[in-house]
């Protein structure tokens, strides 16, 4: 039985935004079990297929449209709180793009490209290593990301690599890599919860602006030891280990 999933979501992909970001929650089967079905309880109270934060802060999306301030205010908290209950590790990795294409040009040969989705990924891996050796985990931890993000492919043949090919045996203990899927946002609830983590960091880096409901949503940068905004020469580095 796998015993550790981790969620994750990206943000930015856009190319008006100036800050990518990939963000998700770690935690337990059963805590998984359970933020399912208190996100489901909240979604249902407020007569909701699914949340999506960009379609809930713009209102232009019909369940949001027509919903006052006083409920988005309480449907925030809601989900929030579900969170901060359930969702034990949040890890994630922002970075202004314009340093990432700096530093793509000085580590990255001609013809090459190592994609801003591939960077984050990484960058979020070691966030998740890092956090499982902290609390002693020894069990892989299955990931799931949202299937819609583009971008996604080149990570994805590079991960398929490493979890088959044998000579990478002690990469996967030492990542603590499991399986790997990538699943619809709009009916996964830990998805859901990843893409709120990432919109805000993504507002949250420095030079960003700050999104509308910024002091509640900001509760979700509170425990931060696993989320990195790094800069154009940490950037050279985990771009050089993609190639």
């Amino acid at each position: 039985m796998v015993m550790l999933a981790g969620y994750f979501d990206a943000s930015g992909a856009d190319k008006v935004q100036k800050v990518f970001g990939l963000a998700g929650y770690v935690a337990k089967v059963d805590k998984w079990v359970s933020f399912d079905t208190e996100w489901k309880k909240a979604l249902i109270e407020f007569n909701l297929p699914y949340f999506h934060l960009t379609d809930f802060i713009n209102g232009k999306d019909r369940y949001y449209r027509d919903m006052v301030e006083r409920d988005k205010n309480r449907l925030l908290d809601r989900l929030l709180r579900v969170i901060r209950l359930h969702c034990t590790h949040p890890i994630g990795a922002f970075f202004s793009k314009q340093d990432h294409d700096k530093a793509h040009a000085k580590v990255v040969p001609k013809g090459q490209r190592v994609a801003y989705y591939s960077t984050a990924a990484n960058l979020c891996l070691v966030g998740m290593s890092n956090m499982a050796n902290r609390c002693k985990y020894q069990e892989p931890i299955e990931l799931v990301l949202d299937r819609g993000d583009l971008d996604r492919g080149q990570f994805h043949q590079a991960y398929r690599r490493v979890e088959r090919k044998p000579q990478f045996a002690e990469l996967r203990k030492s990542f603590h890599l499991g399986g790997f899927d990538f699943k619809n946002k709009s009916e996964f609830t830990p998805l859901q919860a990843a893409d709120m983590f990432a919109y805000t960091g993504c507002c949250w880096h420095p030079g960003a602006v700050a999104p509308l409901y910024a002091s509640r949503l900001g509760k979700l940068l509170d425990n931060n030891l696993d989320v990195i905004f790094p800069d154009e020469r940490q950037l050279e580095r985990i771009i050089a280990t993609a190639l």
